[in-house]
């Protein structure tokens, strides 16, 4: 008897847990576009400072090399990168604001400085992008206005 309504006991409470109501399911929400762009413009504004590291492969005919960088910048104002060839050596810093700039290159020991225009980056780091793109760039944002 103690067996059957041992039993017996299981299985009820067997069904009634295999009856439970499942987890409602979550709506999807819809975002318009307008709002994506107020967040991504909310986050990019929320950078003030990065600092990163990386390295750059170079593979011609000639060269099989690589360099690794740093890059730190303090927004809106200023931007360093440094470059460092192997075992850490230093090979160049360049420090450029909205209005300035600054490269020394630690191999020739030259020294340059001026004032920023149009091409001067590109003169400068081999690439082709306005100060505000770079730096949009370089903290990973996206400048939709």
């Amino acid at each position: 008897m103690k067996k059957i309504l041992l039993i017996s006991i299981s299985a009820i409470l067997l069904f009634l847990v295999g009856c439970t109501a499942t987890k409602p399911l979550e709506e999807e929400q819809t975002i318009s576009a307008e709002r994506i762009v107020k967040r991504l413009e909310a986050n990019r504004r929320k950078i003030k400072s990065f600092v990163g590291k990386g390295t750059i492969f170079v593979i011609t005919k000639e060269l099989n090399t690589r360099s690794s960088f740093q890059v730190e910048i303090k927004r809106p104002d200023s931007l360093k990168v440094s470059f460092f060839g192997p075992f850490g050596i230093d090979l160049a810093y360049s420090l450029i604001s909205q209005k300035d700039f600054q490269f020394y290159d630690v191999i020739n020991n030259k020294y340059y400085k001026g004032k920023v225009r149009p091409g001067i980056i590109k003169d400068l780091m081999k690439i082709n992008v306005p100060y505000d793109e770079l730096m949009d760039a370089v903290t990973g944002s996206v400048n939709l206005t």
